[in-house]
């Protein structure tokens, strides 16, 4: 049971790093973007911008075409979803079938 735990408890910290890495590069997206816009259609770089996030990158591709940030977000974002599916595929076949409720 105490590997298990760690398994666990490593890929929920993995992923959670990564996510967290993908939301601190999108801060710095919005910042970058910030910085070539004119001041009065600058994104707010507080509070919840996660729901213009397509309005964002596409901001972001027009201005920086060869940017690195979002592909960046992107990878990070993936790797901590992977995390978060692995938990589950962990859980799903090694707890359930360790408690018989899978017969």
């Amino acid at each position: 049971m105490c590997v298990r735990a760690v398994i666990y408890l490593a890929l929920f910290f993995i992923s959670m790093g990564c996510v967290a890495r993908a939301n601190l590069l999108l801060g710095d997206i919005v910042n970058s973007v910030n910085r070539l816009l004119p001041e009065a259609q600058a994104i707010k770089p507080w509070g919840f911008n996660r729901h213009r996030l397509f309005e964002i990158l596409a901001e972001y591709r027009r201005l920086y075409p060869d940017g690195k940030l979002a592909v960046k977000a992107y990878v990070w974002t993936a790797i901590g979803f992977v995390s978060f599916f692995g938990i589950a595929v962990y859980w799903f076949f090694f707890s359930l079938g360790s408690a018989g409720l899978g017969r």
